[in-house]
């Protein structure tokens, strides 16, 4: 069975979470970065998708996909006139608001 949520339910659920858990991940990414990629490691070969790359282009890939899908959510939000989140920084918005 469907059930029906408010627009107003649907933006608090993703005010309440999104934002806060895309930091936590995002916070645990770049420790462990930090403390367990070095040079070497990223110019490890490893597969993806049957082909091998080196490991700090399947890194920047998987960045550029990521950066690829927050555009798409931020246009998707500013469309539907609600805020976006500062998620990877201050919005143009909040730029304009300081």
């Amino acid at each position: 069975h469907f059930f029906s949520v408010s627009s107003n339910a649907l933006i608090f659920i993703y005010w309440s979470f999104v934002p806060a858990s895309y930091k936590k991940v995002a916070l645990a990414v770049e420790h462990e970065v930090k403390e367990n990629m070095t040079d070497e490691k990223f110019a490890e070969e490893v597969e993806m998708h049957g082909h091998t790359s080196p490991r700090g282009a399947v890194l920047r890939l998987f960045i550029d996909h990521q950066t690829h899908h927050r555009g798409q959510m931020t246009v998707l939000l500013r469309q539907a006139g609600l805020p976006v989140p500062g998620v990877m920084g201050p919005t143009k918005e909040d730029r304009e608001k300081a």
